[in-house]
């Protein structure tokens, strides 16, 4: 670790505009660098995208 702001995560989330599957979101991807595992990291970076996906009516999560 330099001190700087360094990227310890990755995650990217899917809503498909479906009117059969308005209520799913998927996750595309979760990374987390082999330095940065363990710290609780994905496990807060997972939080968020539940929390986005509710924002936008998403009630269901599945990975891709």
């Amino acid at each position: 670790m330099t001190g700087e702001e360094e990227v310890a995560g990755y995650a990217m989330l899917s809503m498909p505009a479906s009117q059969t599957i308005v209520f799913v979101a998927t996750v595309e991807k979760l990374l987390v660098p082999p330095e940065y595992r363990n710290k609780g990291i994905a496990k807060r970076m997972m939080a968020e995208l539940e929390e986005v996906a509710r924002k936008d009516g998403r009630l269901l999560l599945v990975s891709s």
